[in-house]
């Protein structure tokens, strides 16, 4: 009995040593927490994940992932095999230019909206097909975003060059 006694006093001292060392390791993440969290964003950015966003086109709302780094640009949609009524990309570059989209790794077709960074559409894209691969599509007039909505939003929502473009990301 003294033996076994002494085990589980011995397993006591194991957890609770555990639990000092676990609780020491959350304290030093949570007093360096701005660091981590700066740290994790510049990561973000190069990593592929993406940030979200909300597209407001004549006041209709969509939830965007945003793609706002080479690397999560290049990725976009591809490999994502549904999106919502409301879901999309916005494609956020660092400066206005003439941008060739396609539609590598794309599983579902979708609607491409050009904008300005008047907050005007400049170009759109209509029922583009993943089949249309290696096939680029580019605006014609200087943009700064690249809207990607599921195929038919255009149609469903009577978006046209007139529509007003609002962003509400960070």
């Amino acid at each position: 009995m003294r033996i076994l006694h002494s085990y589980i006093n011995g397993v006591k001292v194991w957890i609770l040593l555990l639990m000092i060392i676990a609780c020491t390791i959350v304290m030093a993440v949570l007093l360096d927490s701005p660091r981590v969290l700066k740290s994790f964003n510049e990561k973000q950015k190069t990593t592929g994940v993406f940030r979200e966003g909300v597209v407001k086109i004549d006041g209709i709302s969509f939830r965007v992932a945003i793609a706002d780094s080479d690397n999560t640009r290049e990725k976009g949609l591809g490999g994502v095999t549904y999106l919502g009524e409301r879901e999309g990309m916005l494609f956020v570059f660092p400066r206005t230019g003439i941008f060739s989209i396609w539609m590598k790794d794309m599983k579902i077709p979708i609607d491409i909206l050009w904008i300005n960074d008047g907050y005007r559409i400049v170009k759109m894209e209509r029922d583009v097909s993943p089949d249309t691969y290696p096939k680029t599509f580019q605006n014609n007039y200087p943009a700064r975003f690249v809207l990607e909505l599921p195929a038919g939003t255009v149609e469903r929502y009577s978006i046209n060059s007139l529509s007003t473009v609002s962003f509400d990301i960070e």
